[in-house]
């Protein structure tokens, strides 16, 4: 289908914004979203359930990693599709995952408050006078890293669950994951923008 703009003719969908949204996008989409409903079932559980709903919560942060795994390939598959807000929200969606778990651990008092603080707090001076991607990802490590050491404490097959996925996910995404480091070092170079 063409359609005839200012004399020249071209297909409807001329730009990315205004391209179709694809079933790639939709799976994609539904596969970022279920980090945020996951986060929220994360929090709910160390509020009314408490510290016994740890494994619990441990596997669902792992559910939640292997989506952000798969989200991305499957949006790939047609990067002609139009970006929809769940899509430009995924690394919002991880942020919430590993931000909720941290959430749960203080709840259920697994995690001094004051030592969460200790973190939380310059972490967030720190995002906030640099808010790119990547100061998100540095200040974020240790609440990416925190599930992973947890799981060892509960049981040695679920934390070597997450080592394995962690080794899994570096091979599968080795490529991607060189392209971020080499985003972040331009970022701190200062020939990037980085922004969120």
């Amino acid at each position: 289908m063409s359609l005839k703009v200012n004399g020249n003719v071209g297909s409807l969908a001329e730009t990315r914004d205004e391209a179709p949204i694809t079933l790639a996008r939709i799976i994609s989409d539904a596969l970022t979203a279920m980090r945020f409903v996951l986060s929220g079932f994360i929090t709910v559980m160390g509020l009314v359930v408490g510290p016994r709903a740890l494994t619990t919560a441990l596997i669902l942060v792992l559910a939640g990693w292997f989506t952000d795994v798969f989200d991305g390939p499957v949006s790939r598959r047609r990067p002609d599709s139009r970006k929809t807000f769940i899509s430009r929200s995924d690394f919002t969606a991880d942020l919430s995952l590993v931000y909720s778990f941290l959430l749960f651990v203080v709840i259920t008092g697994l995690l001094p408050i004051w030592l969460a603080l200790l973190y939380v707090v310059p972490g967030s001076a720190v995002a906030i006078k640099r808010p790119t991607q990547t100061t998100m990802m540095i200040v974020s490590a240790p609440a990416f890293g925190l599930p992973l050491v947890i799981s060892f404490a509960v049981s040695l097959p679920l934390g070597l669950c997450f080592v394995g996925f962690a080794i899994g996910t570096a091979i599968m995404r080795s490529g991607r994951l060189r392209q971020e480091v080499k985003e972040a070092k331009q970022e701190v170079e200062g020939t990037a923008d980085g922004s969120i």
